[in-house]
């Protein structure tokens, strides 16, 4: 896919978007952290980028407001540090497709535009699936928004273009196509498992899982594991 040689360089990407000055909390950074670590790890050595800061957008017109998601998801986006253009654009439709997902992490300030502006703002832009949890125990969410218990989300339809919800299981579980994981709220925290119920782990979690492993089936054949190192 070409790229304009010149682009002219977006308001947005050098101010502050709607809601970027907004301080985020110790938990509501954790919780995004964790999960692109993890989503990282869903889609390790496949070309697919997770990143929480860029700026999405999908016209020419120069004054374009863009979004910027807490996390996206977006196939072939480029993560190699070498490689990356000194700026936080992404042209939806000429630097690559738009995100298969994105998350917003609601809070008291920014939940009713999770809910009721971005969703319409992310179907026109395309993305696949559209997620927001918040982390709060005790949800600022009100009025229709309070059944959902602190997590909904919206999938595209291939056919119409437009957002269906997605329906929870009787567990009150989300399931992503697009991460092949179900969303479970855990406290204050939400994490992904897969199918069949394993927990989702990042990339660093995983080696050592598999190191312990290993460890411990070098110690059932009656080895000690640290005269292996």
């Amino acid at each position: 896919m070409t790229t304009k040689a010149n682009r002219i360089e977006r308001y947005y990407d050098t101010h502050e978007v709607e809601g970027a000055e907004l301080t985020q909390s110790r938990i509501h950074h954790a919780i995004i952290m964790h999960l692109m670590l993890v989503i990282q790890w869903i889609f390790n050595g496949k070309k697919v980028g997770v990143t929480g800061n860029i700026n999405l957008y999908q016209t020419d017109n120069p004054n374009e407001t863009s979004k910027s998601p807490d996390i996206a998801v977006v196939e072939g986006l480029e993560t190699d540090p070498n490689k990356l253009e000194d700026t936080p654009s992404y042209y939806v439709g000429e630097d690559g497709p738009p995100p298969m997902v994105v998350f917003e992490i609601a809070s008291k300030e920014t939940w009713r535009q999770d809910l009721e502006d971005k969703p319409a703002k992310y179907e026109a832009m395309g993305v696949h699936e559209y997620f927001v949890f918040d982390p709060n125990k005790r949800s600022f969410w009100t009025g229709q928004w309070r059944g959902y218990n602190r997590l909904i989300g919206w999938r595209i339809n291939a056919v119409s273009g437009k957002y269906e919800p997605i329906d929870k299981d009787k567990n009150g579980r989300l399931w992503s196509e697009e991460l092949k994981s179900w969303l479970v709220i855990e406290g204050n925290d939400l994490q992904l498992y897969t199918a069949d119920g394993q927990l989702r782990l990042t990339g660093a979690e995983a080696q050592q899982q598999r190191a312990d492993r290993l460890a411990e089936m070098l110690r059932e054949l009656g080895h000690n594991p640290d005269d292996l190192i």
